[in-house]
């Protein structure tokens, strides 16, 4: 039997996050992902990507892995440029305007993981375990030092004080523990696509609301974007089954000639949409981060970015309790972690719900007050310094490891 102060089950992003932050902190960790070990190879083409924050980027600089990353493939997107297809308002954010070098970094997931997994692998004494799906979870008995036993599959078992469930969105820890979520499916698909076009994207990012649903494009190194098309899943028109040059047709017409003619690189890929948010983050010695407690519509790019502020939340509230002799693992603990983001991730996903609403309807007098919202946020410089920094992720209760150092503060 293998034992560990902390135990993660998933692999991703914000599993590793997680793992790096608490080992940063003298714990003992083992990593059981069901999945294989993320790879990254700079002469593929683009796979997923997530808009990095400031915040999240200001993480990854904590544990050591940025500078790999930017000497990988990430994009900053110095520009945002929104608009409403129905009636032309827009709003544009600026780099400049906010006084910081870019608003986000466009950044492949794998290439995350992998420099993330690199820094585990020499830098410390993690046993990381892939391809290793979970069979069974034994609770911790009601002493404080109570332990919780893992069954993977093949019959081995991990036993520690804490587990974390950073499983994605049908975790099998939280089904395990037998907590609900609360779950909305949007009835849209998104697809995504890489593609190249004929004209710069200035390492801007462009997202267009129509009433079928949103669609971005997200600058790449050179000429190439990241295209995240939401649609209506019961729209006739299948966006898979077009062919390449029709496919490329439709999305020129949305975005005009600010992208110029486009194609495709690679192969197209579509999942669902919905929200999903956790009764609880909390069991028996166990916690949910990122998309296992909450999953959100990826319009505004803040899957990823709640995510990391979890893993950086819990590992915050588990050290501080390590340091004043509380058991890492105890209820009381765990309810610090939940009482500080199930709130702040509830916003965003109601937000998120809200936005989808207000864009997606046909009603006049919706799409009256969502052309004035346009011009309002656009012209009315307070608030959309206020949206700028919900974007940058530089609002809120953030963990320490988010905050900006005292000299980058941002104005």
């Amino acid at each position: 039997m293998k034992t560990a102060d902390v135990t993660i089950v998933g692999g991703g992003m914000v599993g590793l996050a997680c793992t790096c932050l608490l080992a940063r902190e003298g714990f003992e960790v083992i990593v059981a992902d069901a999945g294989p070990a993320a790879s990254w190879d700079p002469a593929d083409i683009p796979g997923r990507v997530s808009a990095l924050n400031l915040a999240t980027k200001r993480l990854l600089e904590h544990v050591g892995v940025w500078d790999a990353i930017l000497e990988g493939r990430a994009t900053p997107y110095r520009a945002m440029s929104v608009w409403d297809s129905d009636s032309g308002a827009r709003i544009r954010f600026d780099a400049a305007e906010e006084g910081v070098p870019a608003l986000g970094y466009i950044v492949e997931n794998a290439l995350v993981a992998v420099a993330m997994l690199e820094r585990l692998r020499q830098n410390y004494r993690v046993g990381i375990h892939h391809e290793v799906p979970i069979d069974g979870m034994e609770p911790a008995d009601g002493d404080a030092d109570g332990v919780v036993r893992l069954r993977l599959r093949g019959g081995e078992t991990i036993a520690s004080r804490l587990v974390v469930a950073a499983d994605g969105a049908r975790s099998t820890l939280r089904a395990l523990a037998g907590i609900g979520a609360d779950e909305q499916d949007f009835h849209q698909d998104a697809v995504v696509a890489t593609l190249e076009t004929s004209r710069p994207h200035v390492q801007t990012a462009y997202q267009v609301f129509t009433p079928r649903g949103p669609i971005a494009m997200l600058p790449l190194q050179g000429n190439q974007c990241s295209l995240v098309w939401s649609r209506d899943r019961a729209d006739d028109e299948d966006l898979l089954a077009l062919d390449a040059a029709e496919f490329c047709g439709r999305l020129e017409g949305h975005f005009g000639s600010r992208l110029g003619s486009v194609g495709l690189v690679g192969d197209r890929l579509s999942f669902p949409l919905g929200s999903r948010h956790a009764e609880s983050y909390l069991g028996n010695r166990l916690a949910l981060v990122g998309d296992a407690a909450h999953t959100v519509h990826p319009l505004a790019g803040l899957g990823a970015n709640l995510g990391m502020q979890d893993a950086a939340a819990l590992v915050e509230t588990v050290a501080a309790a390590r340091d004043a002799g509380k058991g890492i693992g105890s209820h009381s603990v765990l309810r610090r972690y939940e009482r500080w983001r199930r709130g702040e991730n509830g916003i965003a996903i109601n937000a998120m719900k809200g936005f989808k609403r207000v864009f997606g309807s046909t009603l006049e007098p919706v799409r009256h007050s969502r052309e004035a919202a346009f011009r309002v946020a656009d012209g009315v410089m307070p608030l959309k310094h206020w949206l700028a920094q919900y974007a940058l992720g530089t609002r809120g209760d953030l963990p320490m490891a988010c905050r900006p150092a005292i000299e980058e503060e941002i104005p």
